[in-house]
């Protein structure tokens, strides 16, 4: 049996891939849906970024502001988008942040409801903007009924 030629299969052309210019260090967030139409800036605690990053604990700050219980909130980056995130909301507790009680998750955009029990809450909200980009923040609320 004769060897027979075949011809070299033709490369497919390559696909750009999608990729996405990120700032040099995590975006500012902000909380939306509080009491009056304010919002809040978060405090940045943990983050992944550029190459670099920071590990912090969970930070309590000052309250920012008043929301009612259950009353769905919303987290902006200044305009970028993750491609996914996770919440968690913990009782403060004479200045500390009690266990986590509940959290949430989901792709995109950030949006979670207030805790339906009045009191002192913070959450923390981790975002996720692509690999090696991943930033924590917290806001602390006063939930009331």
């Amino acid at each position: 049996m004769s060897p027979t030629a075949t011809t070299p299969a033709t490369p497919s052309p390559a696909i750009p891939s999608a990729t996405i210019a990120l700032p040099g260090s995590p975006p500012a967030a902000t909380l939306g849906g509080l009491a009056g139409e304010r919002t809040a800036a978060g405090s940045l605690g943990s983050y992944t970024w550029a190459g670099g990053g920071s590990d912090a604990p969970w930070i309590v700050a000052k309250p920012v502001a008043t929301v009612k219980a259950g009353a769905p909130l919303h987290v902006t980056f200044g305009g970028m988008v993750p491609s996914g995130w996770s919440a968690a909301w913990a009782r403060v507790i004479d200045g500390a942040a009690a266990a986590p009680t509940s959290g949430s998750a989901g792709p995109s955009d950030v949006t979670l409801d207030a805790p339906s029990d009045a009191g002192q809450w913070s959450v923390r909200v981790t975002a996720s903007f692509g690999p090696g980009a991943n930033a924590t923040y917290y806001w602390r609320v006063s939930v009331t009924h």
